[in-house]
């Protein structure tokens, strides 16, 4: 049984108070003590309840967001965000946060947490620091009413060991005063106002009105409640009934205002439809019960061990100790009052332990536990009947007896339960009543006691003070080396075994070292740099304590090298090169160089060179003025960035040396320019040459000759290709080839490749009651992609109840056509069976168009709408009653006046639904009367009335979570001959299509009517108010799984129409069976028989209209001839006017308007997320071409499929004009996107292609780096007389070709010609690098003699010493570049110069000649290449 101060209905079975705590009731009181604790503990889940918390409580939350991110150029994963939802809201505030038990501000969490507190406002609004994860939360995630805090931590190994657990104290919900009823909702833990909340909110609560809350009552019992007390002698004053509880939204409403009632001792009456609250304390009687209104005599129940108890153990959540579970007990144990009890009991100890989860004073759980006891121990239980007066009582109520039997007189009892009989006497069960009991009692006072005495192993005492200081040593090589010295003081843990030494230049990222020692030599570290150190102290356990922190800038080698030594400087073309001898020092790094143009002048630093230290070092200062002299002084650096420097600190450099850079070199004559160009042409054969062509050095320009290309042509024949060297004095000029080369093939196709293999991977499909053997045989054919199964195998699963079972197999072939008939098939594994049947859903909602018609010769205003409510029943489609008010009717009438039609829409779970007067939309015209023609006699025959009135519901959809009171507000266009909007956007949230989602569908139906083939159907006015076609139920717990359930049906309205000069009878429908399709919304055949067809017939008679309904779980349904309607006209001929007299001819009526061109067009657009923009730019349609203008329509849309293979999606648009084009506004005409064509899995690979041709030859790679070089040449003394020494340098520049250093009267330049011929000194030389840029080898010869000569030189030599024995050939001639002479022995023949450089060797006689370039050498017979060597 449940405690006292529980709800109470009036009927027998509601008995609720009750003094004896069953076995189920412990275990409920167990379970809730551990909730208490519970409520501590971090969850993760997105679908965990929200609690309500009333008061203050210590809470944990749910995790429903975790999210990490990486740090900006840090560590991985260095962020954790976490949303953590504390309860409803709004609360009061959320303070106190603790980090796995350890408050924030405690030192270990500094720097590590930024922490946004929102207390669940409706108006809050979302949270930066969450959207900061870039991981799905948004700004539209403002998680409105909900407290929460926001959270992002910086991972930090000391401090975390996963996603820690975070609780916060939270002041809880504002509640509403009725005492101060204009007072806005504040925070308060008074009982009575958190019951009352909780009965009146309609979002966790029970959700009643204001109306059904006796605020009288209730506004008494929460005076009663703010009563406060003194709670032990000399000791403080406090309330013994406060509220400071956390709810669980997915436990009952009962249970949890049975939670809310034990705090305060609380009954909670219900008479009359109003809920009421008292508080069980001393007072007076209400009524009195004799003899007079008692029915029969008096029942007493006696007392039992069950229901009686001597000691009461409560527990509740205690603050002190930060929310967990504590106990109060009463009576004290050997008390005398306990000591009473027992004897009283016979020695029995009868205890009860009682869970009160919204209590957090020890004095109110020790004062409910008292008067529990006490109430328990008034055992004298009676039950009487009565007349009906007492039907004005409640529980709770005080009451006393008068009855002679037991010789009561004005005996005090309480109400226990109250129920009334059906011949109207009342039953009351009664306990008996000791106003006393409620006294408090002052007579203990709360004493707590620590846990242990012993030391927290879980707190560590940290190290004492942490020394640093920084040193440098010196290492083996010389090097200095800077480190720091760390020490400190030792825990005075005495569960401490070892520390963690950390240390970082940035105070960031630490290394950590782990040491039993308290001392320890960092090193190396970086001169100069500040280092930040922490230790910890480690215990047994590995538990850390907090760290003790301090910093250190480090030293480093503060000496300055030596300056360099052995300095020299000598002059060259364009540069000066420097030599000397770096500094000894072991840490030495480089010498600065600096440069002036004055001796003690404005010097500027050139270079830095490097090099081992004591190592000989120089450097080429080059890029200079000719003929200038430099001047040079050098400084050194070590590695710690020390420079020379006096002994007064002031910067200190070598001495100055000097050097001149060479005079200006003379310039050359003009050189030889080569081009030797390639051109290409494709034929399928050789044979020909080609010829002429020109190439401009000026400009590089290469024509090549007629049919020649200067790359190679596309097409498949073979490419040859031929070459010619052009050649011209200096670097301009146009020159015209001669004899190019015999051209050659130089690429053509190559062989086929071989197929490649093609592969399928495919399944088959077998339904039996067990296990089937492995399939055998079956057949994949790669042409025709056709899967043959193995016999008993199909290649889907097939129909029917058994199990089915799927195995897979590979085909494989070389080439992609031909069959695979050696297949091998896994074992067949069980793929899908029938689960355990389901119960069954709730029920859907039925919902059916209905109509009102009504006849009038005068247009009806937009509010003349049926009255009268009336009863749509849905498995006949009819109302109950067809008149529904204000003359309109539920079938048409009969008349010639104009029809008009209403429309609504029927909805309900159950079989029939109510129409009431707001449902049905504004007047629509269905038919008009023709006008009457003039009257004559005898004249011809009146004109034809005019034509029928189109027609057509159009309905309007909207989803939403609440109820929907709009309508669509957008006028659009309805196109009768498309059944389309002009937009399906129609205002309000309402759309023309069924939009996607799970929220409740809402309908509103409008009827569009018009003679044009289209109508305006405006806003608001013309629609119907909204309907709940398919309401969401609420979610059921998940049910065994069920087998396969019937499928749903399919049902649509369906229309036939017929023309007739003469009324048709009821019996007059269609008579032929056609089959519905409902994909399509189309018949089989429109010939519906009996010359009804399922589409408006022209003609201008009546137009008469049959209805039907398809129905079937299928995609399709026969729809016979009793499916259909009696025929209803829709629109009628006007009758024909009397003859009037013969009127004159009429002049020619105007032309009718053009009909419309319509047509239904589409924007594509692929994308790998959901689209929900649409195509925005104004297009033109052409009717005709079924083209866009622009096939760009906007948004990423076009007008055709775009190739790709993210997902398609599609918006579609009407085209409507009575010209030859329309004009498709962008956004508004088009729908909204929907998806079309989703990214299948990939497909198998395809067989492998042939061999493409050969591709045509690369262009020359670049050139590979350049290797040592070498250089020759001949050096002349200046001086005349006798022999010089051989000359000594240096150093050679190779680009220059100039020596630096080089002795004094030796140059490059021969000595000038004054007149006459002159002798000199000259030498030659060779220069080698060992590598590039690298030592140099200088060799010079000694000097020899040379002769100058000026002019044209002849040598005669009558001997034949020179002669090859042919006349005439004695004479041989220098003039310039050119030697002719007979017979010309040569030992060597150096071609040197650029890669065009060439050697001649031509017959004067037969023109045959031999030409030797750097890489060929080719023979000519006259202009014929007979002989090719090398360079092919």
């Amino acid at each position: 049984m449940a405690f006292p101060w529980l709800i109470v209905a009036l009927v027998a079975a509601s008995t609720s108070i009750s003094y004896v705590m069953t076995q189920k009731a412990q275990k409920k009181a167990k379970q809730a003590a551990d909730e208490m604790a519970g409520v501590l503990i971090n969850k993760e889940s997105n679908v965990e309840p929200i609690p309500v918390i009333y008061g203050v409580r210590r809470v944990g939350g749910v995790r429903v967001f975790v999210s990490t991110r990486d740090a900006s150029g840090g560590d991985p994963n260095e962020f954790l965000y976490i949303c953590l939802v504390l309860c409803e809201g709004e609360v009061q505030s959320i303070t106190n946060i603790h980090i796995d038990d350890k408050p924030i501000t405690d030192s270990r969490y500094s720097g590590l947490y930024n922490i946004n507190v929102h207390t669940g406002a409706d108006n809050q609004n979302y949270d930066p620091l969450l959207t900061e994860a870039n991981a799905g939360w948004t700004s539209a995630h403002k998680l409105s009413g909900v407290a929460y805090l926001a959270i992002k931590l910086k991972w930090d190994t000391d401090v975390f060991s996963g996603v820690p657990d975070i609780t916060a104290l939270v002041t809880g919900r504002k509640v509403y005063d009725p005492r101060s009823p204009s007072a806005a909702a504040a925070f308060s833990n008074n009982p009575a106002l958190c019951i009352r909340d909780y009965l009146t909110n309609n979002r966790y609560g029970k959700g009643l009105a204001s109306s059904k809350i006796d605020d009288v009552a209730f506004s008494a019992a929460a005076t009663d409640c703010d009563q406060s007390v003194l709670y032990y002698t000399n000791g403080t004053t406090g309330k013994i009934f406060e509220t400071n509880a956390v709810l669980q939204t997915d436990e009952t409403l009962f249970e949890n205002l049975q939670k809310l009632l034990m705090g305060c001792r609380g009954f909670l009456p219900y008479n009359q439809g109003v809920y009421s609250l008292k508080i069980d304390k001393s007072g007076n009687s209400v009524y009195a019960f004799t003899t007079d209104n008692m029915v029969n005599g008096v029942a007493i129940t006696g007392e039992s061990k069950e229901t009686k108890f001597n000691r009461i153990n409560v527990k509740f959540a205690n603050p002190a100790m930060d929310y967990q579970p504590d106990t109060a007990t009463w009576p004290d144990a050997d008390s005398s009052e306990e000591t009473a009890f027992l004897a009283a009991d016979n020695g029995t100890l009868l205890v009860s332990d009682i869970s009160l989860p919204t209590v957090t004073n020890y004095y109110a759980a020790r004062d409910l536990a008292r008067v529990i006891l006490l109430r328990s121990r008034n055992a004298l239980r009676v039950s009487i009947q009565t007349t009906s007066e007492a039907m004005q009582l409640s529980v709770g109520d005080v009451v006393t007896v008068n009855h002679p039997t037991p010789n009561w007189g004005n005996k005090p009892f309480q109400v226990e339960e109250l129920s009334l009989n059906y011949d109207g006497t009342c039953n009351l069960s009664l306990l008996e009543y000791d106003s006393s009991i409620y006294t408090y009692d002052l007579s203990a006072q709360e004493v707590t006691y620590p846990d242990t005495n012993l030391p927290d192993p879980f707190s560590v005492v940290p190290p004492g003070s942490l020394s640093t200081s920084a040193t440098t040593t010196v290492a083996l090589d010389g090097t200095i080396v800077p480190q720091i010295n760390v020490s400190w003081v030792a825990s005075t843990d005495s569960f401490v075994n070892q520390y963690d030494l950390q240390f970082s230049t940035d105070n960031s990222n630490f290394q950590s070292i782990i040491t039993d020692q308290t001392q320890y030599i960092v090193s190396p570290v970086i001169a100069g740099a500040t280092y930040y150190f922490k230790v910890f102290a480690i215990n047994a356990l590995g538990v850390r304590s907090t760290p003790v922190s301090a910093n250190q800038g480090s030293v480093g080698d503060t000496a300055a090298p030596a300056l360099p030594t052995t300095l020299s400087a000598h002059g060259g073309y364009k540069s000066i090169n420097l030599v000397w001898t770096n500094p000894s020092d072991k840490d030495f790094s480089n010498v600065e160089v600096y440069r002036a143009t004055s001796s003690g002048g404005t010097f500027a630093m050139v270079a830095t060179v490097g090099g081992g230290f004591g190592a000989n070092a120089e450097f080429l200062n080059g890029g200079l003025a000719d003929a200038t002299t430099f001047y040079y002084k050098f400084r050194s650096v070590d590695y710690s960035g020390n420079k020379t420097v006096d002994g007064n600190g002031d910067p200190l450099y070598t001495a100055e040396v000097t050097a001149t850079t060479n005079a200006a070199a003379i310039d050359g004559t003009n050189g030889q320019s080569t081009f030797l160009a390639s051109i290409f042409k494709r034929d399928t054969s050789a044979g020909f040459t080609p010829s002429g062509g020109t190439f401009n050095f000026g400009t590089n320009t290469l024509t090549p000759p007629s049919g020649w290309y200067t790359t190679i042509p596309s097409g498949t024949n073979p490419v040859y290709v031929a070459n010619f060297l052009f050649s011209v004095s200096g670097d301009t000029g146009t020159v015209t080839a001669g004899n190019w080369s015999t051209p050659v093939i130089t690429s053509e196709n190559g062989d086929d490749g071989t197929n490649g293999l093609s592969t399928f991977v495919f399944s088959v499909y077998k339904r039996i009651a067990s296990t089937p053997s492995n399939p055998s045989g079956g057949s994949y054919n790669f042409g025709t992609n056709a899967i043959t199964p193995p016999t008993g195998w199909s290649a889907s699963p097939p129909t029917g109840t058994d199990p089915v079972y799927v195995s897979t197999t590979t085909a494989q072939i070389t080439g992609n056509t031909g069959v695979d008939s050696s297949l091998t098939w896994t074992n067949a594994v069980l793929l899908v069976k029938n689960g355990i049947n389901g119960s069954n859903g709730d029920d859907g909602v039925n919902t059916a168009p209905a109509y009102a018609y009504k006849r009038s010769s005068t247009a009806l205003a937009s509010t003349n709408k049926p009255t009268t409510t009336r009863t749509w029943t849905f498995a006949d489609a009819s109302f109950g009653n067809n008149d529904l008010g204000n003359g309109w009717t539920g079938d048409v009438p009969s008349g010639t006046d104009n029809l008009y039609i209403c429309a609504a829409v029927a909805s309900s779970t159950g079989a029939t639904d109510s129409v009431v007067a707001a449902d049905w939309s504004a007047p629509q015209i269905l038919g008009t009367k023709g006008d009457s023609g003039t009257d004559g006699t005898d004249g011809t025959d009146g004109t034809d009335g005019t034509d029928g009135y189109n027609t057509a519901v159009v309905y309007g959809y909207k989803r939403s979570t609440s109820a929907v009171s709009n309508k669509p507000s957008t006028t659009r266009t309805w196109t009768f001959s498309t059944g389309v909007f002009n937009n399906n956007d129609l205002g309000n949230g309402f759309t023309a299509a069924i939009p996607n989602g799970t929220a409740e569908l809402y309908a509103c139906t409008a009827v569009a009517a018009s003679q044009n083939s289209t109508d305006s159907v405006t806003g608001t006015s013309d629609w119907s108010s909204p309907q709940l076609i398919a309401a969401k139920g609420t979610d059921g717990t998940n049910g065994i799984n069920g087998s396969n359930g019937d499928d749903g049906t399919n049902t649509a309205p369906v229309y036939a129409y017929k023309r007739s000069a003469s009324a048709l009878a009821s019996s007059n429908k269609p008579t032929t069976t056609r089959t519905w399709t409902f994909a399509t919304a189309t018949f089989n055949n429109s010939d519906l028989g009996n010359s009804w067809t399922s589409t408006v017939p022209a003609g201008s008679n009546d137009l008469y209209l049959c209805a039907a309904v398809a129905s079937a779980t299928g995609n399709t349904d026969s729809v016979v001839a009793a499916d259909w309607s009696s025929p209803q006209v829709l629109g009628t001929k006007g009758t024909n006017g009397t003859n009037g007299t013969n009127g004159t001819n009429g002049t020619n009526g105007d032309d009718g308007v053009n009909g419309y061109n319509t047509a239904v067009i589409y924007g594509y657009k692929r994308s790998s997320s959901a689209v929900s923009n649409k195509p925005s730019t104004t297009r033109t349609w052409t009717f005709s071409s079924s083209t866009f203008n622009n096939n760009d329509l906007g948004n990423g849309f076009t007008g055709t499929i775009p190739s790709g293979t993210d997902e398609l999606y599609v918006c579609t648009a009407v085209a409507a004009s009575q010209s030859s084009t329309d004009s498709v506004t962008g956004t508004s005409d088009w729908s909204a996107a929907q998806l079309l064509a989703e990214k299948g899995t990939d497909g198998t690979d395809g067989t492998d292609g042939t061999d493409g041709t050969d591709g045509t030859d690369g262009t020359d790679g670049t050139d590979g780096a350049a290797g040592p070089r070498n250089a020759q040449g001949f050096l002349y003394y200046s001086v005349s007389g006798s022999q010089p020494n051989a000359p000594t340098a240096t150093s050679f520049n190779f680009a220059t070709g100039a020596f630096s250093g080089l002795t004094t009267n030796w140059s490059r330049t021969p000595p000038a010609i004054t007149g006459g011929d002159a002798a000199y000194w000259a030498t030659s030389f060779t220069v080698v690098e060992a590598t590039l840029n690298g030592n140099q080898t200088k060799t010079f010869s000694t000097p020899f003699s040379s002769f100058a000569f000026n002019g044209l030189v002849t040598f005669s030599n009558l001997n034949d010493e020179l002669a090859d024995g042919t006349s005439g050939s004695e004479i041989t001639t220098i003039n310039g570049a050119r030697i002719q002479t007979g017979t010309l022995d040569v030992s060597q023949v150096n071609i040197s110069g650029t890669t065009q450089s060439n050697f001649n060797l031509q017959s004067a006689g037969s023109g045959s000649r031999m030409k030797i370039t750097n890489d060929t050498i080719e023979i000519y017979d006259g202009s014929v290449l007979r002989v090719k060597l090398g360079n092919l």
